[in-house]
This record gives structure tokens, sequence and C-alpha cells, in this order.
């Protein structure tokens, strides 16, 4: 940022929103916020540990309030996800999040699933994503509220990623703050790896197994009928949103800073700059 505002850099990205609000009232500078791929969740660990039941998963996201985070945290630059496939995919749909922030609900979930006093570990690698401290810091103050302890592990990345390439029998891993992204534009890129087949070493870090969204994954990836297989994508979104295997939280800002004379600068929505040769500067 510093490089940036003395003019030693001429484009940077990953800027905060605190620091985007203020460099936007800089006029030698521009801010771009281009739409974003990524959604950011907690992934739990569906087959062993404290988060195996649904209804325990389900009513840790009707404790978390998204909007808020997203307002306080990232001053409404952040869009709270409501599919676990990227709003604006190929397939998406987010008619079946119903989980609105309910502390009550929450806390009667918990009874109906015979649990108390639950308390869970999450790995979190501090600086890998936007905030991710301070999100992590304020769900666990918001879980505290409905009776549930979560205990951060901060970890580094490299030992972090390592963790969660381990397999079930080895594992210790119960949830972990992460980020996925559709790198196509359609919804099967963000969801494929809850496939079973995707079990670590692969990406499908909470151990998802369900047999319905097995048979679906197989069927849209060769199916020809485009409507069809919307459908599917759509029933296999359905199908995450009752299992909920883990957290889902927003979609992370795509903040860049640029000097103002940087004109044609394209931004794809994987936080990519895209090819540059329409990239000029009309003033220094």
């Amino acid at each position: 940022i510093l490089g940036l505002e003395s003019g030693d850099l001429d484009l940077i990205d990953a800027i905060s929103p605190q620091d985007a609000e203020r460099m936007a009232k800089d006029t030698k500078l521009q801010i771009l916020n281009p739409p974003s791929a990524g959604l950011t969740r907690i992934y739990m660990n569906t087959q062993k540990g404290p988060l195996t039941n649904k209804l325990v998963r389900q009513a840790l996201n009707y404790a978390v309030d998204k909007d808020a985070i997203v307002k306080s945290i990232f001053l409404g630059k952040a869009t709270v996800g409501h599919s676990w496939a990227p709003e604006g995919t190929f397939g998406y749909t987010g008619e079946y999040d119903v989980y609105k922030y309910d502390p009550a609900k929450a806390k009667q979930l918990l009874q109906q699933a015979g649990v108390s006093n639950l308390k869970f570990t999450l790995m979190h690698s501090p600086g890998r994503y936007l905030l991710s401290t301070e999100v992590s810091e304020v769900i666990k103050s918001q879980l505290a509220q409905v009776g549930v302890t979560m205990e951060i592990q901060n970890i580094e990345w490299g030992t972090f990623s390592s963790l969660t390439k381990l397999p079930l029998a080895e594992t210790k891993f119960e949830s972990c703050f992460y980020w996925w992204r559709s790198i196509n534009g359609d919804a099967d890129s963000a969801i494929a790896d809850f496939a079973s087949k995707y079990y670590p070493p692969a990406n499908n870090t909470s151990f998802f197994t369900n047999a319905e969204y097995d048979k679906l994954y197989a069927a849209e990836q060769i199916e020809q009928d485009t409507a069809k297989r919307e459908q599917m994508l759509k029933r296999m979104q359905q199908i995450l949103m009752d299992e909920m295997p883990g957290i889902l939280l927003y979609m992370q800002p795509n903040l860049w800073g640029a000097k103002a004379g940087l004109k044609g600068i394209e931004i794809n929505a994987l936080s990519c700059l895209q090819p540059m040769h329409n990239v000029i500067f009309t003033s220094k």
C-alpha cells in the first residue's frame, strides 16, 4: 500500500476494505472491486469427531450471523454466500438457503441432536485469507452465545495444507477455515469435490459422503442436455444445503488498488489479471 501511495507501484491486490475506503479518498488512486468467485467457508469433518450429526452442523449455520460479519468486518464489500457454488455460475441456485441468523433455532437443533457443551477445534492459517483472523474470532463469540466452544488453532499454511490432506483413518481434523471457487463459471467446478471419490488427499476436505450426490455428480459430468444438467446441479446444491458439510460464509472481496491514470485493467473473478495489452497510462 505504501508503495502504491508513494508512486513506486502501479497496481496492488488483496487490499482490506478498511484500507480501500481510506485510499478511495485519494484522487491519485482508484479502487477496483471486480466480482469474486471465491467462497469462504468452514469445512467440518462429517465422518468422525464432534460434528458428524447433520443437526449439529445445521445448528452452527443458524448460530453464525453472516450479515453482521459482512457489514462490520468487510464494510459491506463482501457478499453472503447462499450456496456452496458461487453466485453467477451456471447451475447456481440460492433457493435452498434457510440459514438466517437464528440463535434460538440453533439451540433447538442442538437440543434435538442431544448435544450439550459442544466443543470443537477450528484449524486456521493466519494471513492466508482476507481478515480471516477477525472473522474467526467473531464466529467464536457468536457460537459461544448458543453454548458452543470453538477453539482456534492457528497453523502455518504449509502445515495446515498437509493436515487437511491426511486420510480419514489418520486425520484429527475437526474443522478448518477455507476458501474455494469456480474456475470456469460452472457450479460443477465449485462443488464437484464433495463427491466421495475425492476424499483427502484430494479436495473433499469435509469427508462428505452422500450416495445420491455421487450419482448426480457422475451423471451431470456426461449429461449433454443443458436444462437437465442444470437441474442436476441444483439438486446437488440442495443436498449440500441440507447436509451442510460446514459453515457457509461469504464471497471474499476481490479488492485492488491502482494509480488513477491506469486504464484498461481487466481482473477476473479469480483475482487474476487478464492479458495486459489493453492497459495504458492516461496520466502519471
